[in-house]
């Protein structure tokens, strides 16, 4: 009876990720294992209360960017270990359609999208600091420690110029392995997209993803040296 009230149909789908939950203080992995328009069913490493919002990033297989969003926890019952994790989740979305809207913004990246991202990492941040042993990985500071290469190398280019060569190198490297791996993507990309236009948004979606990497880390920072949760 219950799936005759659903709004919208549901789609099977294996979707690995992870969440935040502001409220406890609580990190922890995520797989999605069906989705609607409106909302999804996710298999968690860790129980979450009923009613609390949580935020999570998604990736999909063969995707660029990953998917930010939030939404509200709105059942949790644990089950038997299986392949997945031990307990199962109905989490509806708060911004309406985000994982539509967030695979759009592969091609349309907006203000929507940098939010989810820094809001995110800031919340990473802080748990990585108050929680390290629930949260630390080496994966989270990577884009810190870029943004801080970028700063720290850019001073250091203007008082040798050897340093400055590599610096501009380095730097070139990196621009050039994000519009190369974007452009494999796309044109791989099984879409009904012409040639043309795969081509035409190569530029923008390689901006998002520079865009994406340097909130992400000047967010963390923000988050990992605040005090208070919300800063």
């Amino acid at each position: 009876m219950a799936a005759n009230k659903r709004r919208y149909s549901r789609l099977d789908s294996v979707i690995n990720g992870t969440f935040l939950s502001r409220e406890d203080n609580a990190v922890g992995d995520m797989m999605l294992t069906n989705f609607s328009r409106d909302g999804f069913k996710a298999a968690l490493s860790r129980p979450i209360v009923p009613g609390r919002i949580i935020q999570f990033q998604m990736r999909y297989p063969n995707q660029t960017m990953p998917i930010f969003a939030t939404g509200k926890v709105m059942w949790v019952k644990s089950k038997n270990q299986d392949l997945t994790y031990g307990f199962d989740a109905g989490i509806h979305l708060i911004e309406p359609d985000a994982i539509i809207r967030q695979k759009a913004s592969e091609y349309d990246f907006d203000n929507w999208h940098i939010k989810q991202v820094a809001d995110f990492a800031k919340q990473r941040g802080y748990l990585a600091k108050h929680f390290p042993d629930q949260v630390f990985k080496l994966s989270c500071f990577v884009p810190s420690a870029l943004l801080i290469y970028f700063i720290l190398g850019a001073i250091v280019s203007f008082l040798n110029v050897n340093m400055a060569l590599i610096y501009s190198a380095s730097i070139m490297a990196y621009f050039l392995s994000i519009f190369v791996t974007t452009a494999i993507w796309l044109l791989t990309e099984k879409s009904h997209k012409t040639l043309i236009e795969k081509i035409s948004v190569i530029f923008p979606v390689s901006a998002a993803r520079i865009s994406a990497h340097i909130s992400y880390g000047v967010f963390f920072l923000r988050g990992l040296f605040s005090k208070k949760e919300y800063n």
